[in-house]
């Protein structure tokens, strides 16, 4: 009877360790998505931009949204037309981004 007393004591203790440690990963959790939610939102809207060519200036622009948590964007190249870019990231407040390859040939 003391061991069966005993299991149900240690049962009950690891399952509350588990409810106090998944809260307190949720809650981190959503501090963490909290803070890279603000940290894009100076970046977010449209800006203006000039491309620089070794014989001219291209005036363009760059628009960033956020959808669903995800940054997505989209850009005015050389040649005038909006087109999306892709890999959009901001980390240590430095924005990256890629420009497909077949949109700056074109």
């Amino acid at each position: 009877m003391k061991l069966s007393r005993i299991g149900c004591i240690a049962l009950t203790a690891t399952f509350l360790f588990s409810v106090v440690t998944l809260s307190q990963a949720e809650k981190a959790s959503e501090s963490h998505a909290l803070a890279n939610s603000t940290s894009v939102k100076p970046f977010l809207g449209r800006w203006d931009l000039t491309l620089y060519a070794p014989n001219r200036q291209y005036p363009s622009w760059l628009e960033l949204t956020e959808n669903g948590g995800q940054l997505e964007g989209r850009m005015v190249g050389r040649w005038g037309n909006a087109h999306p870019i892709l890999n959009v990231k901001i980390q240590n407040s430095v924005l990256t981004f890629s420009s497909p390859k077949d949109e700056e040939d074109t």
